[in-house]
């Protein structure tokens, strides 16, 4: 049996000269042909059989080494992908420890970067504060220096020392600061107690008030005096006067007495009970009205604000030694009007709110003071600042509803006084718009220039059209002559367009006819001074700042 099986499962070439696929087929060799090989299987039945067991043992065990080896390829698979995603795990864990460690790192650098910043900034700042504050140390020594060379022009072309008169000049703002502070220390005690009167239990405040307020007047004339004396001195040393003069020889006294006069008027403590009484009749209400004396005063105390405006004036650059210079060598004087004017040319807008402003403010309280106690029988409530200032507003700009209005005599003497300042406000409005609005020279040169452009392309259109009509008229004549509407319609239009031509060639006729060629030569000339006389100067300015910086660089090196 187990040699039959054994020839069944190895069978021999060489007898039956077939040979076996892995798939069970026969392969004829090539001793044999098909005939023969049909021949012996109808001859052999048995071989047959075992041939087809054969093939089915193969079938099988091909079939179980197909799975096994796809078993193991899955197992292979399964081991490859969990090393890989642990490989991942790993990757990313060293990943993120990785990125971690690189943003504690980028803050850290971050963070000392913004230190070495920080430092080198500091650092730059030391320097350039350090190159400023040399810088300007030089600049001082030059302006110091260009100061020694006007002092020593000035002493030797009038035999005099300038640098008396700018200290006597230093004392002279000191002296108007002392005025000013005692002005409107004084002016705010005496509002304090006018706002207090109403009150009760208050002599002893309303003394001390007015003690300290006297105190303010009597500082306030002590520096009246010492200013003109210092203003004589100043004089003295700049040659304008001899040092034979005072101010009693000068007639200077005439004013300072006028000044002190002026500004002695105030609250004083034993005017505090003096009262007076005025009878209104205004035809719809008659009343009679209780002032106090000091009421009254309080408003002449507001006379002392052109203790400001000096103060203000005297700081300004219109007024400095250099501008007393200035002006003295083009023969006028740089004096507080000259102050006034140049500050009106340069901040017309800055004056004229500021104007408006106080002026409304003082003239609304002092209102409120005389026209508050007639409320109650006029019906028109004064005693509220912002109906006072209301009426000072209209008052001013010259419209008056006449919604209210004083009754009392003071009060209609504040109304007088508004009216004529109103019309000095309304009419510095009016110059300052003007201003505003008219051309400058270059400004002017351009327009005429767009104008001419513009009446020149109206011409060319105006021209295009008295052409067209020209033709329209031709087509019309040889078209239909018999036709006069239109005809005559042709020539109107002809007309119309013709006399429009001729209206703006003369308007581009005149501005070039404005002009002669002698006159436009001696603008174009006077032009090219000015621009030559500018670059002059931006070269000089240029020279000077390159010296400067020479001198700078010398000094480091140095």
């Amino acid at each position: 049996m187990q040699q039959k099986k054994n020839s069944i499962l190895k069978p021999r070439a060489s007898n039956n000269h077939l040979s076996v696929n892995q798939n069970g087929n026969t392969n004829v060799g090539p001793k044999q042909t098909r005939s023969s090989v049909q021949v012996q299987s109808k001859k052999d039945p048995t071989n047959q059989n075992h041939e087809v067991k054969y093939e089915e043992l193969l079938d099988q065990i091909s079939h179980r080494s197909i799975h096994n080896q796809q078993k193991l390829t899955s197992r292979a698979k399964k081991s490859k992908f969990s090393k890989k995603r642990k490989q991942t795990d790993q990757n990313s864990d060293v990943s993120k420890l990785k990125l971690e460690q690189d943003q504690d790192i980028s803050q850290q650098d971050q963070s000392n970067q913004e230190k070495i910043e920080a430092d080198q900034k500091e650092e730059q700042e030391k320097e350039i504060e350090e190159e400023k504050k040399k810088i300007d140390e030089i600049f001082e020594e030059e302006s110091f220096g260009e100061e020694e060379q006007d002092a020593e022009l000035f002493e030797h072309n009038t035999g005099l020392d300038i640098r008396v008169s700018n200290e006597l000049f230093n004392k002279i703002k000191l002296a108007e600061y002392a005025s000013v502070f005692f002005s409107t220390y004084g002016v705010f005690l005496s509002i304090l107690l006018y706002e207090m009167k109403d009150q009760e239990n208050i002599e002893e405040y309303q003394n001390m008030i007015l003690a300290y307020n006297c105190m303010c007047t009597s500082g306030l004339i002590f520096s009246i005096y010492s200013r003109h004396d210092i203003m004589l001195k100043w004089q003295i040393s700049r040659g304008l006067l001899t040092e034979f003069d005072t101010i009693s020889n000068t007639g200077w006294w005439k004013g300072m007495i006028y000044e002190m006069v002026i500004n002695s008027v105030a609250p004083y403590p034993f005017l505090y009970r003096v009262k007076y009484d005025e009878y209104i009749d205004n035809g719809s209400f008659k009343t009679t009205v209780t002032y106090d004396v000091n009421d009254l005063l309080l408003f002449f105390c507001f006379i002392r604000v052109y203790h400001v405006i000096r103060y203000s004036l005297v700081m300004t650059q219109f007024m400095n030694p250099r501008s007393q210079r200035v002006c003295s060598m083009n023969g006028c004087e740089a004096n507080a009007m000259f102050a006034i004017k140049s500050i009106m040319k340069q901040k017309p807008y800055t004056i004229l709110w500021t104007s408006m402003v106080v002026s409304t403010l003082i003239f609304g309280y002092q209102l409120r003071i005389f026209e508050g106690p007639v409320s109650e029988a006029s019906g028109q409530n004064f005693k509220s600042m912002i109906n006072s200032m209301w009426n000072v507003l209209i008052t001013l700009t010259t419209v008056g509803y006449g919604d209210i209005y004083p009754k009392s005599l003071m009060g209609r003497v504040v109304g007088v006084i508004v009216c004529f300042w109103g019309v000095f406000i309304v009419s510095f409005f009016v110059v300052t718009l003007n201003n505003m609005l008219t051309f400058s020279p270059n400004e002017e040169k351009s327009y005429n220039l767009l104008l001419r452009l513009y009446y020149k392309e109206q011409l060319k259109l105006k021209a295009t059209q008295v052409l067209s009509s020209a033709f329209k008229q031709k087509n019309v004549k040889f078209k239909e002559p018999d036709n006069r509407k239109k005809i005559l319609s042709s020539i109107r239009n002809f007309r119309k367009y013709m006399i429009d031509f001729q209206q703006t060639a003369r308007t581009v006729r005149s501005f070039y006819e404005a002009d002669t060629d002698v006159e436009i030569m001696q603008k174009l000339i006077e032009n090219l001074m000015d621009d030559v006389t500018s670059l002059r100067d931006q070269q000089d300015q240029m020279n000077e700042s390159l010296s400067k910086i020479e001198k700078f660089i010398t000094q480091e090196n140095t």
